[in-house]
């Protein structure tokens, strides 16, 4: 039987040819006697490997605790230092105000990106603001970016005016003239998943703005 079938190991087919084959008998015997204290053997063999590799595994995930125990400090104040810095970036933009919905002219400078957001404001909030330094953000054309005039980034003397353009602008909506905070990248990524509530609520009529990273 065992002779016959392949899928048996050779060690087995071997055995199986020695006890019935034409060397059956002593040699049989005297062969059986050969393999038997190996076969005896395996379960210890099976038990060692085992051992060893549960040793292995102990020893990798007491590896794993303690690269662990080092690397989350330095995961923890990685996490600080960029808080730290949006901070930082929004400090540094907290006179700055972001225009949208004024329309751009080719090779358009910044003294007239600069102009086009003082007539807006005066014809539609009605304040007269003084502007340091504008000019447009992102690049013509840019993927992903939708079409339309760019955002211009306008630099205000003082933060008081910039609140109070944009206390006049959440008062009066001016149509086609919309006027935020100037903030770092990061705190925009946070805000953009509050987007649809915040329109939400106001479709509903109700009284709401976004401050900060919160609705």
């Amino acid at each position: 039987f065992f002779s016959g079938y392949s899928g048996f190991p050779p060690s087995l087919r071997l055995c199986s040819e020695v006890m019935h084959g034409p060397y059956s008998g002593s040699l049989g015997r005297l062969y059986m006697l050969s393999v038997r204290p190996r076969w005896a053997a395996l379960p210890l063999f099976i038990e060692a490997v085992m051992s060893a590799s549960l040793s292995f595994f102990l020893s990798f995930f007491s590896f794993l605790d303690e690269a662990f125990e080092t690397v989350s400090p330095i995961a923890s104040d990685l996490k600080a230092q960029q808080q730290k810095t949006e901070y930082l970036k929004n400090q540094s933009r907290r006179n700055n105000i972001r225009v949208n919905g004024i329309e751009e002219s080719d090779r358009e400078t910044w003294q007239e990106s600069e102009q086009k957001v003082k007539m807006a404001v005066r014809e539609k909030l009605g304040m007269d603001i003084s502007i340091e330094r504008a000019h447009r953000v992102e690049q013509r054309g840019h993927k992903g970016k939708k079409k339309g005039p760019r955002t211009i980034v306008c630099r205000l003397p003082d933060w008081k005016q910039r609140k109070e353009v944009i206390r006049w602008a959440r008062r009066k909506k001016p149509e086609g003239l919309f006027i935020s905070k100037d903030l770092a990248f990061e705190t925009l990524q946070k805000r953009e998943p509050l987007i649809p509530k915040l329109k939400a609520a106001k479709a509903e009529g109700k009284i709401a703005y976004l401050f900060y990273i919160s609705l």
